[in-house]
């Protein structure tokens, strides 16, 4: 079993619910992941609650707050001098993926990254529906096919042949630790 993301429009606050692009909602003593003095990218939020009835066996946690973050300024067709050359996995730190137990909304803020002239530099946000689907969809998703022992936390379609899988050991993830989630860029056949 998988877990279909599907992007929509929306004109209402997405404040700690579950979004694409727009600015992390994050617990003030959460920091903001950089990799050699530049800010990751924020992708999106996954609030726990919307998985849970896609994920009867509970592989994922059901509370809390997932956040995915990565150095993929060149993939969006900005400059950046963090570039990834070939397929495979990123090195350590060019893609972080942190999780909060539970949510707060009295004392969560949006994390809004500025640049030189003070305006906001993150996309606009858009709010993320979930459905069940097949393993091997091939389009956003969560869970679903990965490599014997991983977990596939959340799968990015680039274009027809290209993708970024969000990974995790299972051994990791029972364990909590977030912080040995990695990135793949991987050429499809």
């Amino acid at each position: 079993m998988a877990i279909r993301l599907d992007i929509t429009e929306d004109s209402r606050n997405l404040f700690c619910d579950s979004k694409w692009w727009g600015d992390p909602d994050m617990p003030e003593d959460m920091e903001y992941p950089m990799l050699d003095g530049y800010p990751l990218t924020f992708i999106c939020q996954i609030a726990g609650y919307d998985i849970e009835r896609f994920d009867p066996e509970g592989i994922l946690p059901h509370d809390g707050m997932f956040y995915f973050f990565a150095a993929i300024d060149e993939f969006l067709g900005y400059e950046s001098p963090i570039k990834h050359d070939g397929v495979g996995e990123w090195p350590k730190g060019h893609a972080v993926v942190k999780y909060t137990k539970a949510v707060n909304m009295e004392t969560f803020k949006s994390v809004i990254l500025l640049d030189d002239e003070d305006n906001p530099i993150s996309q606009k946000a858009q709010r993320l529906e979930f459905s069940a689907c097949q393993e091997d969809f091939a389009g956003f998703r969560i869970l679903g096919a990965a490599p014997e022992g991983y977990v596939n936390l959340l799968r990015i379609p680039l274009d027809p042949q290209r993708t970024l899988s969000f990974r995790i050991k299972q051994s990791d993830l029972g364990f909590g630790n977030w912080k040995k989630a990695r990135l793949s860029l991987e050429v499809l056949q």
